[in-house]
């Protein structure tokens, strides 16, 4: 999960991987060369260069980068020469890389058959602190988005669940999120002790995870994530469910999905009495 916009960070929060063949079907000479001309993009904004005129910056990208291979993506490379004029160091550049990808996936949006999920958006208002929208990503646009976020995140092991537009009030699902979302908040699913119940308790996770990035959108990736594992008993409570099975998507949460987090979601801050403990008072953790 990760957040997006104002910066951008989402992960993204538990995250899987995305297998390879998920993207085969679009596999094609255009989509081949938009991805070779992205990659080409991410190294040399990564690069952060400094030249001694926005000129010879611009004349650098011109000969590395070039032009992009469709009108989809020349948006993005107007950013990135852009930067030449503005960026005086590798934070300027950074907010380049982020204007770059909030172009991607505000084109993405815009394309794809997104719905708009409000049973979704009234679970976490309150852990939101404000009304938020919840959109659920048809398969193909998510994994077309996935490709090319994991381009500039540098991480090709792991997938984009979720992410947050802190600036408008959005979070963002891929669809292996939404289905068991759909079906714990609309109906009767409570799944235990197997494969679908570990599901569910990513989903909710990732939903909570997003929302808390919403509440604090400059708050690291290990904080909100540290706060949403303590959301999830309230969450699961406030759907209806029992305090035995709010306790179960929470020990699965901590105990499975915890541990196998990416570093910049982790943290020894995020225990009983830590520092991040939102109830220190009480020995109930997550």
């Amino acid at each position: 999960m990760k957040q997006l916009i104002g910066p951008l960070a989402v992960l993204a929060v538990l995250v899987l991987g995305f297998g390879i063949a998920l993207w085969a079907p679009w596999d094609s000479e255009t989509r081949e060369r938009e991805l070779a001309w992205l990659r080409t993009l991410a190294g040399w904004v990564e690069a952060a260069p400094q030249h001694e005129s926005p000129a010879a910056c611009g004349a650098e990208f011109d000969q590395v980068v070039g032009p992009p291979p469709s009108e989809r993506l020349r948006p993005a490379g107007e950013i990135a020469r852009d930067g030449c004029r503005a960026s005086e160091s590798a934070d300027d550049w950074l907010t380049v890389e982020w204007r770059i990808r909030s172009n991607l996936i505000d084109g993405r949006f815009a394309a794809a058959d997104t719905i708009e999920e409000p049973a979704l958006a009234s679970a976490v208002r309150g852990f939101a602190g404000q009304t938020v929208r919840v959109n659920c990503w048809p398969d193909e646009s998510w994994a077309k988005l996935n490709e090319e976020w994991n381009i500039f995140a540098r991480d090709e092991f792991w997938g984009l669940l979720g992410f947050a537009d802190t600036p408008r009030g959005a979070i963002h699902l891929g669809p292996q999120v939404c289905e068991p979302l759909r079906l714990f908040f609309e109906g009767s699913y409570e799944p235990y002790l197997n494969e679908q119940s570990l599901d569910l308790a990513t989903s909710l996770v990732t939903l909570v995870h997003e929302a808390e990035h919403v509440r604090h959108p400059f708050a690291s990736e290990a904080t909100v994530e540290c706060f949403a594992m303590q959301d999830i008993r309230e969450l699961v409570r406030d759907a209806g469910r029992r305090p035995s099975y709010a306790t179960e998507m929470a020990g699965l949460s901590w105990d499975i999905g915890y541990p196998h987090m990416p570093g910049p979601y982790r943290t020894r801050d995020c225990r009983d009495g830590g520092r991040l403990d939102r109830h220190p008072l009480t020995s109930v953790w997550p």
